[in-house]
């Protein structure tokens, strides 16, 4: 999943400057983490008996690219929902279907007409909730078991023009420990779908249902198929024309970042794929957000500008294009809409001149701002207009993106979520940094093509990160090229790319 909020620029300030209301606006969102709504309220025209609707650019984006990539589940996402107590599976299985009912945008399926993609939605879906007990099994056991169930789950492929998109399973661990493994397809939901919707709502239709009593009939005001209908049309004027014309301006002449692979490229790009997991510890995380305090920056700000700092070293390069997601929930009433609101888009991040970390922040931050009030540009328009003649290796204009999830919603006691423990050995991209916000730290995992590079390598990469993050903390006012283990770290790179990559035509089975 990606949720965070950016985009680029380019190295010599290629965009035209915020007005001063712009910046007050833009700047208040970014410390708040509020959904925008600007000047002018916008209200979304509601059809409670819509059946079908224009699916959005974001969806559009997710079919086509799903399509290009043949028979990988590329845009199946697994999450696990933990549940400690008492336990009610009856219950459980009547919040998921209520929540499903309230939710048009998990009750759609997808058809083309008249050449364009389109939402159908049923007015009815029921989720079968499949158990398996697992509680007679040792401690290892279930957890590798139930992991192995999961996986296999989340390997089967869904048939976008009949439904449903998505699937769960429930697992009894013990009397007092079960879990629901669910697998979506992206298509239908985003980060703040999950952690700020779907969670909370269904451990308060679980509590009532639990209790014996009826929940609290909440339905969304609007629906995703409304949003997306609106922002189709309200995205015809020459609002669009405008911010492209300024993008590819901003990214004229984007470079390819070196990333010192271990295997040559193929031909065509693959999607075989791993991940590395590691944890920012809770001191680090937190002196990065003193970071961000500093230069008025979010947390998504200073991690991006941790990573941009590790491929400078890596790649050598100073001009770097970095691929991420912006949301479109900028308006108050998509706050409790559930459904897909993601952009890709590209930040460049200009690390010219030896600058410390507070100024690469900096630097990171203005290029976001200017992104905000710039974003709504579908990225594969974006990608045909720069990439005319697109390499089939790779990625159209970045090959590592980064992310970082929502804020987890306050829970109930009891329950607990997580993303990180079913893969599916597949990546969009040559190499994604995933984060996660949490009481312990911050959660992440490099998920790599393991056509490219070898687990040694990322596993290298991840320490590496940790290093650059604890050196920042320590000395965020000091020139980078002067920070701990900055010497060693480019050299190291450096011997592996001259003596590392294996000429395999980018694959490691050949």
């Amino acid at each position: 999943m990606e949720d965070s909020t950016i985009i680029g620029g380019d190295v010599s300030g290629g965009y035209e400057p915020l007005s001063a209301e712009e910046q007050a606006a833009l700047d208040a969102w970014l410390s708040s983490n509020e959904p925008l709504t600007t000047a002018g309220s916008y209200t979304i025209p509601v059809d409670p008996h819509r059946v079908v609707a224009p699916a959005s650019s974001g969806q559009e984006q997710i079919w086509m690219h799903s399509e290009m990539a043949g028979g990988h589940v590329l845009y199946n996402e697994a999450v696990t929902v933990h549940y400690h107590g008492e336990f009610d599976a009856v219950a459980l299985n009547r919040s998921l279907n209520e929540f499903v009912r309230r939710h048009a945008a998990w009750r759609t399926s997808f058809a083309w007409h008249d050449g364009a993609l389109q939402q159908v939605v049923h007015p009815r879906l029921e989720v079968p909730m499949p158990f398996t007990d697992l509680s007679g099994l040792s401690a290892g056991e279930r957890e590798e078991r139930a992991v192995s169930i999961a996986c296999g789950d989340a390997l089967i492929p869904f048939d976008l023009s009949r439904g449903p998109l998505l699937r769960c399973r429930l697992i009894r661990f013990s009397s007092t420990e079960h879990r629901l493994y669910l697998t979506l397809h992206h298509i239908i939901f985003d980060g703040v779908s999950l952690y700020g919707i779907f969670l909370p709502q269904l451990a308060s239709l679980y509590r009532a249902y639990a209790r014996g009593v009826q929940p609290h009939p909440h339905q969304p005001s609007v629906q995703y198929p409304d949003y997306a209908d609106w922002h189709r049309k309200r995205m015809q004027g020459g609002e669009l024309a405008s911010q492209l014309q300024n993008l590819k301006e901003a990214l004229s002449d984007l470079p390819t970042l070196d990333l010192r692979l271990d295997f040559s490229r193929g031909e065509v790009q693959s999607f075989h794929g791993s991940m590395e997991r590691f944890l920012v510890p809770a001191a680090v995380a937190e002196g990065l957000r003193g970071i961000g305090n500093r230069t008025g920056a979010t947390l998504f700000m200073v991690l991006t500008a941790v990573l941009a700092e590790q491929l400078r070293r890596r790649c050598g390069q100073v001009d770097l294009p970095l691929g991420s997601a912006s949301s479109s929930r900028k308006w108050s009433e998509t706050e409790d809409i559930v459904g897909f609101f993601l952009n890709t888009i590209v930040l460049r991040v200009d690390a010219s001149g030896d600058p410390t970390f507070l100024q690469l922040v900096e630097r990171v931050r203005e290029v976001t701002i200017a992104a905000l009030s710039r974003d709504d540009v579908p990225f594969p328009l974006l990608a045909r207009e720069l990439a005319p003649r697109r390499d089939a290796s790779t990625h159209p204009l970045f090959q590592v993106m980064f992310s970082l999830e929502p804020p987890l919603g306050e829970l109930d006691a009891g329950w607990r979520f997580t993303q990180m423990d079913v893969e599916t050995g597949l990546t969009k991209f040559d190499l994604h940094l995933e984060m996660d916000e949490r009481k312990e730290g911050i959660l992440a995992r490099y998920i790599y093509n393991t056509d490219l590079f070898f687990p040694d390598t990322i596993r290298a990469m991840a320490e590496d990160w940790q290093t650059i993050a604890k050196a920042v903390v320590a000395s965020p006012d000091v020139p980078l090229s002067e920070l701990s283990g900055e010497r060693q770290a480019g050299l190291w790179w450096r011997l592996r790319g001259l003596f590392g990559k294996k000429k395999n035509g980018g694959s490691r089975a050949s």
